[in-house]
């Protein structure tokens, strides 16, 4: 990771967060909704202390901004290519329980997004030591993706929702609207009532 790459980063995520979240506001009000405020410079000294590292500048960026999402409607919070953000403790009791169950994990890797915010199964996580970005799971060993951080992430989300282009879009992925909830289903099998693409 170059100089650049470290000094931009954070001004990426807040970027691409901003836009994600007043697209949000505007088209997908219960997905909006489920966004908890962001986590106080305390909360994130705390998590720091309790993992024993500093958090990586753009994912304390993106917590001071909106400290993970409530599960308060199915799929509401999900809106994140069907993950939804991890709150701060929930991500931190996540990571020591993954640290029990993979020998192999990583001192730096702490999640941040999961299947299900209140019952987390898999998800992502950032490497605080490069910023890289990898999936965990809990039936399956945790793996790097190659180069993407969490700032390229965001803009892809961002690249999806705005173009309907891009890697997070396919034949069976896509993100649509149902019931006011941003929702990334596969359009040849569709299982939430009202559903539809946001493109066509």
């Amino acid at each position: 990771m170059t100089d650049q790459e470290i000094t931009d980063g954070p001004q990426r995520v807040r970027e691409a967060w901003e836009w994600i979240v007043e697209w949000l506001r505007v088209n997908a009000p219960r997905s909006y909704g489920a966004l908890r405020p962001g986590a106080s410079e305390s909360l994130l000294v705390e998590a720091e202390e309790r993992l024993g590292f500093p958090l990586h500048a753009d994912l304390r960026t993106l917590w001071a901004m909106n400290a993970g999402v409530t599960d308060d409607h199915m799929f509401a919070a999900h809106f994140l290519d069907g993950n939804g953000l991890l709150a701060v403790d929930a991500a931190l009791d996540t990571r020591e329980f993954l640290a029990d169950a993979w020998s192999d994990w990583a001192a730096g890797w702490v999640p941040f997004t999961a299947d299900e915010v209140t019952g987390p199964w898999s998800g992502s996580f950032v490497d605080c030591r490069t910023g890289r970005l990898g999936v965990w799971g809990m039936e399956t060993e945790p793996e790097e993706e190659d180069g993407l951080d969490l700032a390229g992430w965001l803009e892809l989300i961002v690249q999806a929702l705005r173009d309907a282009d891009g890697p997070l879009v396919g034949p069976g992925n896509a993100p649509g609207l149902a019931g006011g909830a941003l929702v990334w289903l596969d359009p040849r099998d569709v299982h939430v009532e009202g559903w539809g693409p946001l493109h066509h």
